[in-house]
């Protein structure tokens, strides 16, 4: 059946004309790269790639939103023992708070333990 080039490139042509591949490549090129412009789809020849590649990047998403939700998080509950400890927070502490990296909240937070002033836990 498929020896005959006729029936090949008919099958083809009834394939491109399908509406559906119309929208395959509507995904493929516009809605994808818009809804995830920092992932590269141009090295993805078919969608079973680029299927492909979101897993592996979905990897390292959950990987950085992970860490992002734990730094997030420390800086709410220094936040909540500072302000239990000293009082409602100046705007410049709580800036510093929602900046800080996970290294500085943890130095922060023990230096709260001795600290006797809000000015000491910020102290190196």
């Amino acid at each position: 059946m498929f020896s005959n080039p006729t029936i090949v490139k008919g099958l083809f042509q009834d394939i491109l004309d399908m509406p559906w591949l119309e929208e395959l490549d509507w995904t493929r090129h516009v809605l994808l790269p818009r809804a995830l412009p920092e992932v590269d789809l141009s090295q993805a020849d078919n969608l079973l790639e680029i299927k492909t590649m979101l897993t592996d990047h979905t990897r390292s998403w959950t990987h950085q939103w992970k860490t992002e939700g734990r730094v997030e998080g420390r800086a709410e509950l220094l936040h909540k023992l500072l302000t239990r400890k000293f009082g409602p927070l100046p705007a410049n502490i709580e800036q510093r708070l929602n900046t800080a990296t996970s290294e500085t909240l943890e130095i922060w937070s023990l230096n709260l333990l001795d600290a006797k002033r809000l000015e000491e836990v910020f102290e190196a």
